[in-house]
């Protein structure tokens, strides 16, 4: 996962990583 600092103190945005292969994608949780 990887954590987004916003402009505003405080809030973060939280963006999983995505993977994938012949059998689709997935996300890392």
């Amino acid at each position: 996962m990887e954590a987004i600092k916003t402009k505003i103190e405080g809030p973060l945005i939280i963006e999983p990583k995505v993977f994938g292969d012949n059998r689709g994608y997935f996300y890392e949780s």
